[in-house]
């Protein structure tokens, strides 16, 4: 069974932010997924409909002749982890410094058929 697999590392938005789109994709038809990412006004929203682009080229590429339609494939696995974080320092109040944290995701978007 052949899968079509997305990973976009260091995206700077917190994960915590592109959790809520990753589960209103997760288990849904590829059509469906595609509409709602692409209605949504988020920027994870948008990095997901990248990423989810990128998991159909994938698996058109793997299956050659054999893929499926895109209305016979569903969002397997879409998670957004933790990634690195890093703190820039700020002038602060009398002058002690204050930190700034930036933090950063990685995407994980898997689509094949329902088994």
């Amino acid at each position: 069974m052949t899968q079509g697999i997305a990973r976009i590392k260091y995206l700077r938005i917190s994960s915590k932010k592109a959790r809520l789109i990753m589960d209103m994709i997760r288990g849904k038809p590829v059509v469906e997924a595609e509409k709602i990412l692409l209605l949504t006004p988020k920027k994870s929203a948008r990095l997901a409909y990248k990423a989810l682009k990128s998991a159909m080229n994938s698996y058109e590429k793997k299956a050659g002749e054999e893929a499926l339609p895109k209305e016979r494939l569903f969002v397997k696995v879409a998670k957004a982890d933790k990634g690195p974080e890093w703190w820039l320092l700020r002038p602060g109040f009398r002058g002690s410094p204050a930190f700034a944290r930036r933090k950063t995701s990685h995407f994980t978007i898997i689509i094949g058929e329902r088994e």
